[in-house]
């Protein structure tokens, strides 16, 4: 089942919810292997998971969790080690950690890790490992190279997270931006989105104006991009701009884009 988005009071409500099922057919719960699957930082909405609190839940109603750290891993943490590290739990408390190497160490693939019973149970049973491919050797060192320089060079997460305060405080401080936008991303995250406050625009007429907003910013050479998902998505996100900070980006950088997008936001929405 799905919870709500970051609500442990929900979460809860539903595994007590189950827990009064289960008494009714343990033999059946007893036999039953549940997860809690969550993202460190969630790619639609640029929010941290809250995961002690998380963990809590998991060891009272006996959940095994599985981490998504696709975009927490090598971007927060002191050394880079994702949303376990930010918050200072323990890595046995997770069961499992998946996370790509597109991301943060600029490879291809991806990996699994957790605790060696779980591992090997994954090596003899999971198929998705028994016939996938192995990384070829190139980019296996590209991005064992990523790590090295994570781990030699830890002013770069410093300044990634400096980065990532600064561009959230000045999307933040805009009142022109937030006359239009509202933003849910943590301040931590190197991704932010900004999404459309009037939910009552129709949604084609929100991505006509999404679009309008990102052409002008590239026009302007500002990577900015209207998120774009799947029609089939199941709990589709709302309408947002999703922008991305990174190392190289100076205050100049941030300056720009708020000055463009102080330009461009009230003809966009005007259309």
């Amino acid at each position: 089942f799905y919870f709500k988005h970051n609500d442990v009071h929900d979460l809860e409500a539903l595994l007590k919810h189950r827990a009064e099922l289960d008494k009714k057919n343990p033999k059946k719960a007893a036999k039953q292997r549940r997860f809690l699957i969550v993202e460190g930082i969630y790619m639609n909405t640029g929010t941290i998971c809250p995961l002690p609190d998380l963990i809590g839940l998991c060891k009272r109603y006996k959940l095994r969790i599985f981490i998504d750290e696709s975009i927490s891993f090598g971007t927060i943490g002191r050394s880079g080690r994702g949303v376990t590290e930010y918050y200072n739990i323990h890595r046995n408390d997770v069961d499992l950690i998946c996370a790509s190497m597109e991301n943060s160490l600029g490879s291809i693939g991806g990996f699994c890790v957790g605790s060696s019973f779980i591992v090997e149970h994954q090596r003899l049973s999971g198929l998705g490992y028994c016939f996938s491919a192995s990384a070829p050797p190139l980019l296996a060192s590209a991005a064992i190279k990523a790590l090295d320089i994570i781990e030699q060079k830890p002013e770069l997460l410093e300044k990634l997270a400096e980065r990532c305060l600064q561009l959230h405080k000045a999307l933040n401080n805009s009142e022109i931006i937030n006359n239009f936008f509202e933003l849910p991303s943590h301040h931590s995250s190197p991704i932010q989105h900004l999404v459309v406050k009037d939910q009552s625009i129709p949604k084609d007429h929100q991505i006509l104006i999404l679009n309008s907003i990102e052409d002008s910013c590239i026009q302007n050479e500002i990577a900015v991009i209207r998120a774009a998902y799947l029609e089939t998505e199941k709990f589709p996100p709302p309408a947002s701009l999703r922008i991305i900070a990174n190392v190289k980006l100076e205050n100049e950088d941030i300056d720009k884009l708020i000055t463009t997008l102080q330009n461009v936001c009230p003809l966009s929405f005007n259309l």
